[in-house]
C-alpha cells in the first residue's frame, strides 16, 4: 500500500489578488491541509525595463499523517 503524505505545488497566477484567492481556496479545501503558503512577485523585463509581473505561489499540502496514515489518494494530472 502506498500513501501520499504531502506534496509541494508551485502555481503561477497573474496578480496578488489571484494569489490570495488561491490561498483561500487551498486553505478551505477539505481534501488536505494547507500547512504553508508563500508567494513571490516576479518581474518580466525587456532591455532592463519591467514590462509585466506575476505571482509565483508555493503551497505545502498534507493529505494524511505519516505515522498513522488513514487515507489513500489517486493523483491525476490533466491539462485544462
Amino acid at each position: 500500500m502506498e500513501y501520499l503524505i504531502n506534496t509541494v505545488i508551485t502555481y503561477r497566477v497573474h496578480t496578488v489578488e489571484d494569489a490570495d484567492a488561491l490561498h483561500e481556496r487551498l486553505r478551505t479545501d477539505g481534501r488536505f491541509e494547507c500547512v504553508s503558503f508563500s508567494r513571490t512577485t516576479k518581474y518580466i523585463k525587456v532591455k532592463g525595463e519591467i514590462v509585466d509581473s506575476y505571482e509565483l505561489c508555493k503551497a505545502k499540502l498534507v493529505f494524511t499523517e505519516e505515522k498513522d496514515p488513514e487515507m489513500t489518494y489517486k493523483i491525476n494530472f490533466e491539462e485544462v
